[in-house]
Protein backbone atom coordinates (compact mmCIF):
# COMPACT_ATOMS: atom_id res chain seq x y z
CA UNK A 1 0.00 0.00 0.00
CA UNK A 2 3.09 2.11 0.86
CA UNK A 3 3.43 2.59 -2.83
CA UNK A 4 0.41 3.54 -3.57
CA UNK A 5 0.58 6.50 -1.21
CA UNK A 6 3.89 7.62 -2.90
CA UNK A 7 2.53 7.04 -6.33
CA UNK A 8 -0.31 9.33 -5.48
CA UNK A 9 2.12 12.03 -3.96
CA UNK A 10 3.83 11.85 -7.37
CA UNK A 11 0.62 12.37 -9.30
CA UNK A 12 0.07 14.99 -7.04
CA UNK A 13 3.58 16.71 -7.04
CA UNK A 14 3.31 16.46 -11.36
CA UNK A 15 -0.78 18.27 -11.31
CA UNK A 16 1.02 20.93 -9.19
CA UNK A 17 4.03 21.74 -11.51
CA UNK A 18 2.51 25.55 -12.31
CA UNK A 19 5.79 27.48 -12.27
CA UNK A 20 8.20 26.16 -14.34
CA UNK A 21 6.25 25.54 -18.07
CA UNK A 22 5.06 29.27 -17.12
CA UNK A 23 8.39 30.90 -15.87
CA UNK A 24 9.46 32.83 -19.13
CA UNK A 25 5.74 34.13 -19.48
CA UNK A 26 6.19 35.49 -15.73
CA UNK A 27 9.47 36.73 -16.32
CA UNK A 28 8.37 39.18 -19.70
CA UNK A 29 5.16 40.30 -19.19
CA UNK A 30 4.98 40.42 -15.40
CA UNK A 31 8.25 41.03 -14.86
CA UNK A 32 9.35 43.10 -18.20
CA UNK A 33 12.61 40.83 -18.80
CA UNK A 34 13.34 40.19 -22.44
CA UNK A 35 13.47 36.80 -24.12
CA UNK A 36 16.65 36.52 -24.10
CA UNK A 37 17.20 37.29 -20.27
CA UNK A 38 14.28 35.63 -19.62
CA UNK A 39 15.82 32.47 -21.28
CA UNK A 40 18.67 32.58 -19.35
CA UNK A 41 17.10 33.17 -15.77
CA UNK A 42 14.86 30.40 -16.31
CA UNK A 43 18.23 28.18 -17.35
CA UNK A 44 19.52 28.39 -14.00
CA UNK A 45 16.29 26.09 -12.59
CA UNK A 46 17.89 23.34 -15.19
CA UNK A 47 21.54 23.91 -13.19
CA UNK A 48 20.20 23.54 -9.75
CA UNK A 49 18.41 20.44 -11.09
CA UNK A 50 21.39 18.74 -12.65
CA UNK A 51 23.53 19.34 -8.90
CA UNK A 52 20.70 18.16 -6.93
CA UNK A 53 20.60 14.62 -8.66
CA UNK A 54 23.54 13.64 -7.02
CA UNK A 55 22.93 15.44 -3.83
CA UNK A 56 19.51 14.06 -3.63
CA UNK A 57 20.89 10.15 -4.07
CA UNK A 58 23.57 10.96 -1.12
CA UNK A 59 20.82 12.38 1.47
CA UNK A 60 18.87 9.60 0.66
CA UNK A 61 21.37 7.38 1.66
CA UNK A 62 22.48 9.40 4.50
CA UNK A 63 19.15 11.02 6.00
CA UNK A 64 16.90 8.24 4.79
CA UNK A 65 14.43 8.17 1.69
CA UNK A 66 11.34 9.95 3.52
CA UNK A 67 13.43 12.32 4.79
CA UNK A 68 14.91 13.53 1.57
CA UNK A 69 11.88 13.67 0.40
CA UNK A 70 10.89 15.67 2.76
CA UNK A 71 12.89 17.75 3.05
CA UNK A 72 13.06 18.39 -1.08
CA UNK A 73 9.26 19.30 -0.56
CA UNK A 74 9.26 21.42 2.36
CA UNK A 75 11.92 23.59 0.87
CA UNK A 76 10.25 23.61 -1.96
CA UNK A 77 7.36 25.43 -1.14
CA UNK A 78 9.67 27.41 1.38
CA UNK A 79 11.61 28.50 -2.25
CA UNK A 80 8.61 28.78 -4.74
CA UNK A 81 6.28 31.15 -2.29
CA UNK A 82 9.17 33.83 -2.62
CA UNK A 83 10.00 34.37 -5.98
CA UNK A 84 7.08 36.14 -6.68
CA UNK A 85 7.58 39.11 -3.88
CA UNK A 86 10.87 40.10 -6.09
CA UNK A 87 11.05 41.79 -9.36
CA UNK A 88 14.51 41.47 -10.27
CA UNK A 89 15.97 39.47 -12.20
CA UNK A 90 19.25 38.51 -10.16
CA UNK A 91 17.68 37.21 -7.05
CA UNK A 92 14.79 35.37 -8.95
CA UNK A 93 17.64 33.54 -10.76
CA UNK A 94 19.30 32.44 -7.22
CA UNK A 95 15.76 31.25 -6.16
CA UNK A 96 15.35 29.51 -9.75
CA UNK A 97 18.89 28.28 -8.63
CA UNK A 98 17.31 26.84 -5.35
CA UNK A 99 14.36 26.02 -6.40
CA UNK A 100 15.70 23.29 -8.50
CA UNK A 101 18.53 22.32 -6.15
CA UNK A 102 16.05 21.47 -3.87
CA UNK A 103 13.21 19.70 -5.58
CA UNK A 104 15.44 18.05 -8.30
CA UNK A 105 16.69 15.89 -5.24
CA UNK A 106 12.92 14.51 -4.81
CA UNK A 107 13.45 12.27 -7.76
CA UNK A 108 16.45 10.19 -6.45
CA UNK A 109 14.60 9.76 -3.04
CA UNK A 110 11.17 8.73 -4.97
CA UNK A 111 13.31 6.00 -6.73
CA UNK A 112 15.15 4.55 -4.64
CA UNK A 113 11.82 4.34 -2.33
CA UNK A 114 10.16 2.67 -5.44
CA UNK A 115 13.38 0.08 -5.67
CA UNK A 116 13.21 -0.50 -2.11
CA UNK A 117 9.16 -1.42 -2.13
CA UNK A 118 8.87 -3.24 -5.30
CA UNK A 119 10.15 -6.81 -5.81
CA UNK A 120 12.75 -6.89 -8.51
CA UNK A 121 10.12 -8.85 -10.87
CA UNK A 122 7.90 -6.31 -10.63
CA UNK A 123 9.84 -3.10 -11.39
CA UNK A 124 9.28 -2.43 -14.70
CA UNK A 125 5.43 -1.89 -14.02
CA UNK A 126 5.88 0.22 -11.11
CA UNK A 127 7.93 2.24 -12.91
CA UNK A 128 5.39 2.56 -15.62
CA UNK A 129 2.83 3.21 -13.03
CA UNK A 130 5.14 6.57 -11.85
CA UNK A 131 6.00 7.56 -15.11
CA UNK A 132 2.32 7.32 -16.35
CA UNK A 133 1.42 9.57 -13.02
CA UNK A 134 3.70 12.10 -13.83
CA UNK A 135 2.33 12.27 -17.20
CA UNK A 136 -1.16 12.44 -16.44
CA UNK A 137 -0.12 15.22 -13.52
CA UNK A 138 1.44 17.27 -16.42
CA UNK A 139 -1.50 16.86 -18.93
CA UNK A 140 -3.87 18.13 -16.29
CA UNK A 141 -1.21 20.88 -14.31
CA UNK A 142 -0.30 22.97 -17.45
CA UNK A 143 -4.06 23.54 -18.31
CA UNK A 144 -5.19 24.66 -14.73
CA UNK A 145 -2.39 26.94 -14.06
CA UNK A 146 -3.96 28.69 -17.36
CA UNK A 147 -6.64 29.13 -15.32
CA UNK A 148 -4.92 30.30 -12.33
CA UNK A 149 -2.69 32.61 -14.47
CA UNK A 150 -5.35 34.60 -15.63
CA UNK A 151 -5.94 35.68 -12.18
CA UNK A 152 -2.41 37.00 -11.80
CA UNK A 153 0.81 35.27 -11.90
CA UNK A 154 1.62 35.62 -8.25
CA UNK A 155 -1.12 32.62 -7.59
CA UNK A 156 0.68 30.14 -9.76
CA UNK A 157 3.62 30.15 -7.36
CA UNK A 158 1.30 29.80 -4.35
CA UNK A 159 -0.89 27.28 -5.79
CA UNK A 160 2.73 24.76 -6.49
CA UNK A 161 3.43 25.55 -3.15
CA UNK A 162 -0.03 24.83 -1.59
CA UNK A 163 -0.09 21.49 -4.13
CA UNK A 164 3.76 20.43 -3.18
CA UNK A 165 2.42 20.91 1.03
CA UNK A 166 -0.31 18.45 -0.15
CA UNK A 167 1.66 15.92 -1.33
CA UNK A 168 4.52 16.05 1.61
CA UNK A 169 1.58 15.62 3.99
CA UNK A 170 0.47 12.03 2.30
CA UNK A 171 4.05 11.35 2.51
CA UNK A 172 4.79 12.22 6.56
CA UNK A 173 1.05 10.50 6.41
CA UNK A 174 1.44 7.24 4.41
CA UNK A 175 4.74 6.46 3.11
CA UNK A 176 6.99 4.58 5.55
CA UNK A 177 10.66 4.90 4.98
CA UNK A 178 12.54 1.55 3.51
CA UNK A 179 15.97 3.17 4.98
CA UNK A 180 16.17 5.74 7.79
CA UNK A 181 19.77 6.39 6.75
CA UNK A 182 23.20 6.03 7.62
CA UNK A 183 23.68 5.48 11.66
CA UNK A 184 25.48 7.85 13.58
CA UNK A 185 29.34 7.18 14.08
CA UNK A 186 29.99 5.77 17.47
CA UNK A 187 33.03 7.48 19.51
CA UNK A 188 35.69 5.73 17.74
CA UNK A 189 34.32 6.97 14.48
CA UNK A 190 33.25 4.06 13.07
CA UNK A 191 29.30 2.86 12.78
CA UNK A 192 27.62 -0.13 12.47
CA UNK A 193 25.93 -1.24 9.74
CA UNK A 194 27.76 2.28 7.94
CA UNK A 195 26.42 2.69 4.53
CA UNK A 196 29.87 1.25 2.24
CA UNK A 197 31.28 3.31 -0.48
CA UNK A 198 30.69 6.92 -2.18
CA UNK A 199 29.57 8.15 -5.37
CA UNK A 200 33.55 7.31 -5.97
CA UNK A 201 32.03 3.94 -5.74
CA UNK A 202 29.54 3.77 -7.71
CA UNK A 203 31.40 5.44 -10.74
CA UNK A 204 33.99 2.69 -10.59
CA UNK A 205 31.03 0.20 -11.51
CA UNK A 206 31.77 -0.17 -15.17
CA UNK A 207 28.56 -1.51 -15.89
CA UNK A 208 26.19 0.76 -14.23
CA UNK A 209 28.39 3.73 -15.52
CA UNK A 210 28.08 2.40 -18.66
CA UNK A 211 23.92 2.14 -18.68
CA UNK A 212 24.00 5.94 -17.66
CA UNK A 213 26.00 6.95 -20.38
CA UNK A 214 23.45 4.96 -22.77
CA UNK A 215 20.77 6.97 -21.02
CA UNK A 216 22.70 10.00 -21.56
CA UNK A 217 22.65 9.31 -24.94
CA UNK A 218 18.92 8.68 -25.24
CA UNK A 219 18.87 11.42 -23.46
CA UNK A 220 20.22 13.76 -26.24
CA UNK A 221 17.59 11.82 -28.57
CA UNK A 222 14.60 12.56 -26.33
CA UNK A 223 15.50 16.43 -25.70
CA UNK A 224 15.34 17.63 -29.09
CA UNK A 225 11.58 16.95 -29.03
CA UNK A 226 11.49 20.15 -26.88
CA UNK A 227 15.04 21.60 -27.87
CA UNK A 228 15.37 22.04 -31.75
CA UNK A 229 12.22 20.64 -32.54
CA UNK A 230 9.97 23.63 -31.97
CA UNK A 231 12.36 25.41 -33.63
CA UNK A 232 12.75 23.84 -36.86
CA UNK A 233 8.54 24.00 -37.10
CA UNK A 234 9.07 27.63 -36.52
CA UNK A 235 11.27 28.36 -39.22
CA UNK A 236 8.92 25.69 -41.20
CA UNK A 237 6.05 28.67 -40.63
CA UNK A 238 4.65 26.73 -37.96
CA UNK A 239 3.02 28.12 -35.44
CA UNK A 240 3.57 27.51 -31.49
CA UNK A 241 0.12 26.63 -31.77
CA UNK A 242 0.40 23.97 -33.58
CA UNK A 243 3.98 22.56 -31.87
CA UNK A 244 1.60 22.78 -28.10
CA UNK A 245 -0.93 20.30 -30.11
CA UNK A 246 1.99 18.24 -31.12
CA UNK A 247 3.37 18.03 -27.62
CA UNK A 248 -0.85 17.15 -26.59
CA UNK A 249 -0.15 14.63 -28.78
CA UNK A 250 2.45 13.41 -27.07
CA UNK A 251 0.67 13.55 -23.81
CA UNK A 252 -2.45 12.11 -24.66
CA UNK A 253 -0.75 8.88 -25.97
CA UNK A 254 1.13 8.20 -23.03
CA UNK A 255 -1.62 8.68 -20.54
CA UNK A 256 -3.90 6.57 -23.04
CA UNK A 257 -1.26 3.57 -23.76
CA UNK A 258 1.54 3.57 -20.92
CA UNK A 259 0.12 1.03 -18.84
CA UNK A 260 -1.55 -1.00 -21.54
CA UNK A 261 2.00 -0.63 -23.15
CA UNK A 262 3.71 -2.04 -20.25
CA UNK A 263 1.64 -5.35 -19.68
CA UNK A 264 2.54 -6.34 -23.46
CA UNK A 265 6.29 -5.44 -22.94
CA UNK A 266 6.48 -7.26 -19.96
CA UNK A 267 5.88 -10.07 -21.95
CA UNK A 268 9.42 -9.51 -23.51
CA UNK A 269 13.17 -9.19 -21.98
CA UNK A 270 14.23 -6.25 -21.03
CA UNK A 271 17.35 -6.21 -23.07
CA UNK A 272 15.41 -6.54 -26.18
CA UNK A 273 12.48 -4.07 -24.81
CA UNK A 274 14.93 -1.21 -24.90
CA UNK A 275 16.87 -2.18 -27.92
CA UNK A 276 13.77 -1.98 -29.93
CA UNK A 277 12.31 1.13 -27.83
CA UNK A 278 15.59 2.80 -28.65
CA UNK A 279 15.40 2.45 -32.47
CA UNK A 280 11.55 3.01 -32.53
CA UNK A 281 12.51 6.77 -30.86
CA UNK A 282 15.43 7.28 -33.19
CA UNK A 283 12.97 6.23 -36.49
CA UNK A 284 10.13 8.75 -35.13
CA UNK A 285 12.82 11.44 -35.04
CA UNK A 286 14.61 10.30 -38.44
CA UNK A 287 10.52 10.66 -39.98
CA UNK A 288 11.17 14.57 -39.04
CA UNK A 289 13.64 15.13 -41.70
CA UNK A 290 11.09 14.70 -44.44
CA UNK A 291 8.28 16.79 -42.26
CA UNK A 292 6.71 19.33 -44.48
CA UNK A 293 3.30 19.36 -42.67
CA UNK A 294 1.64 19.30 -39.85
CA UNK A 295 -0.05 15.69 -39.91
CA UNK A 296 3.73 14.32 -41.00
CA UNK A 297 5.08 15.45 -37.58
CA UNK A 298 2.45 14.15 -35.78
CA UNK A 299 3.17 10.68 -37.62
CA UNK A 300 6.85 11.05 -36.78
CA UNK A 301 5.36 12.50 -32.70
CA UNK A 302 3.41 9.64 -32.36
CA UNK A 303 6.40 7.09 -33.47
CA UNK A 304 9.29 8.87 -30.97
CA UNK A 305 6.46 8.72 -28.50
CA UNK A 306 5.84 4.73 -28.66
CA UNK A 307 9.56 4.26 -28.53
CA UNK A 308 9.40 6.53 -25.18
CA UNK A 309 6.49 4.67 -23.42
CA UNK A 310 8.89 1.64 -23.74
CA UNK A 311 12.30 3.05 -22.75
CA UNK A 312 12.33 4.79 -19.51
CA UNK A 313 10.09 3.10 -17.29
CA UNK A 314 12.02 -0.47 -18.50
CA UNK A 315 15.41 1.83 -18.68
CA UNK A 316 14.52 2.90 -14.61
CA UNK A 317 13.65 -0.68 -13.59
CA UNK A 318 17.11 -1.96 -14.98
CA UNK A 319 18.97 0.77 -13.31
CA UNK A 320 17.31 -0.22 -9.75
CA UNK A 321 18.21 -3.92 -10.11
CA UNK A 322 22.34 -2.73 -11.20
CA UNK A 323 21.94 -0.83 -7.84
CA UNK A 324 24.22 -2.20 -4.68
CA UNK A 325 21.28 -1.61 -2.00
CA UNK A 326 23.77 -0.46 0.46
CA UNK A 327 24.30 2.77 -1.85
CA UNK A 328 21.32 2.34 -3.86
CA UNK A 329 20.32 6.51 -3.47
CA UNK A 330 23.92 7.38 -4.71
CA UNK A 331 23.12 4.89 -7.94
CA UNK A 332 20.10 6.18 -8.63
CA UNK A 333 21.10 9.91 -8.08
CA UNK A 334 24.10 9.31 -10.51
CA UNK A 335 21.73 7.74 -13.25
CA UNK A 336 19.19 10.61 -12.62
CA UNK A 337 22.31 12.96 -13.28
CA UNK A 338 22.77 11.44 -16.92
CA UNK A 339 19.41 12.20 -17.74
CA UNK A 340 19.88 16.24 -15.89
CA UNK A 341 23.22 16.34 -17.81
CA UNK A 342 21.38 15.32 -21.26
CA UNK A 343 18.55 18.25 -20.58
CA UNK A 344 21.54 20.13 -20.37
CA UNK A 345 24.04 19.39 -23.71
CA UNK A 346 20.43 18.72 -25.86
CA UNK A 347 19.71 22.34 -26.94
CA UNK A 348 23.66 22.85 -26.97
CA UNK A 349 24.30 20.22 -29.36
CA UNK A 350 21.05 19.70 -31.14
CA UNK A 351 21.53 23.74 -31.57
CA UNK A 352 25.21 23.69 -32.94
CA UNK A 353 24.30 21.09 -35.36
CA UNK A 354 21.06 22.80 -37.14
CA UNK A 355 23.08 26.23 -37.26
CA UNK A 356 26.15 24.42 -38.91
CA UNK A 357 24.26 21.95 -41.40
CA UNK A 358 20.32 22.69 -41.33
CA UNK A 359 17.56 20.23 -39.95
CA UNK A 360 18.00 17.38 -42.38
CA UNK A 361 21.61 16.43 -40.56
CA UNK A 362 20.37 16.95 -37.52
CA UNK A 363 17.37 14.04 -37.51
CA UNK A 364 19.58 11.66 -39.63
CA UNK A 365 22.15 12.59 -36.28
CA UNK A 366 19.40 12.01 -33.87
CA UNK A 367 18.49 8.66 -36.21
CA UNK A 368 21.99 8.00 -36.05
CA UNK A 369 22.73 8.69 -32.18
CA UNK A 370 19.50 6.61 -31.15
CA UNK A 371 20.82 3.44 -33.11
CA UNK A 372 24.59 3.35 -31.43
CA UNK A 373 22.52 3.60 -28.15
CA UNK A 374 20.90 0.55 -29.16
CA UNK A 375 23.57 -1.24 -30.26
CA UNK A 376 25.23 -0.17 -26.74
CA UNK A 377 22.18 -1.88 -25.11
CA UNK A 378 22.37 -4.92 -26.87
CA UNK A 379 26.08 -5.11 -26.42
CA UNK A 380 25.95 -4.67 -22.95
CA UNK A 381 23.04 -6.82 -22.60
CA UNK A 382 25.16 -10.05 -21.28
CA UNK A 383 27.49 -8.55 -18.88
CA UNK A 384 24.44 -6.50 -17.66
CA UNK A 385 22.54 -9.35 -16.95
CA UNK A 386 25.34 -10.76 -15.11
CA UNK A 387 25.66 -8.06 -13.07
CA UNK A 388 21.94 -8.09 -11.99
CA UNK A 389 22.38 -11.99 -11.42
CA UNK A 390 25.24 -11.21 -9.09
CA UNK A 391 23.02 -8.50 -6.89
CA UNK A 392 20.25 -10.62 -6.77
CA UNK A 393 22.53 -13.96 -5.23
CA UNK A 394 24.60 -11.37 -3.00
CA UNK A 395 20.79 -9.71 -2.17
CA UNK A 396 20.12 -9.35 1.68
CA UNK A 397 17.09 -8.36 3.52
CA UNK A 398 17.87 -4.71 4.55
CA UNK A 399 15.25 -5.07 7.76
CA UNK A 400 14.12 -1.69 7.87
CA UNK A 401 10.49 -0.66 8.00
CA UNK A 402 7.99 -1.16 5.18
CA UNK A 403 11.33 -3.13 3.06
CA UNK A 404 9.60 -5.75 1.09
CA UNK A 405 10.92 -9.66 0.79
CA UNK A 406 11.89 -9.33 -2.76
CA UNK A 407 11.94 -12.35 -4.78
CA UNK A 408 15.81 -13.74 -5.28
CA UNK A 409 15.55 -14.39 -8.57
CA UNK A 410 15.86 -11.21 -11.09
CA UNK A 411 13.78 -10.38 -13.56
CA UNK A 412 13.84 -11.20 -17.08
CA UNK A 413 16.77 -8.60 -18.55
Amino acid sequence: MTFWWLWLAVLVTWIGRFVVPLMSVFLTQDIGLSAGTAGLVVAMYGAGGIVSTLLGGVLADRLGRKRTLLLSQVLTVLTVVVVPLTSDPVPIAVLLTLLGLVSGAAHPAITTLITDLVPAELRSRAFAYEYWAVNLGYAVGPALAGLIAAHGYPLLFWGEAAVVAVAAVLVRAFVADTHPGAPRPRRDGAAAGEVAGSTAAVLADRTFVLFTLLLLGYGLVYAQSTTTLPVVMAEQGFSPAQYGLLLTVNGLLLVALQLPTARLLARWPRSRVLVVSVLVTGIGFGLQTFATTWAWYAVAAVVWTLGEMGTFPVSQSVAADLTDPRMRGRYLGVYAFGFSAASALAPLLGGWVLDLWGPAVLWVSVLLLACTVALGHQLSAATRQAAIARRAAARTPLGAPGQSSASPSSPRS
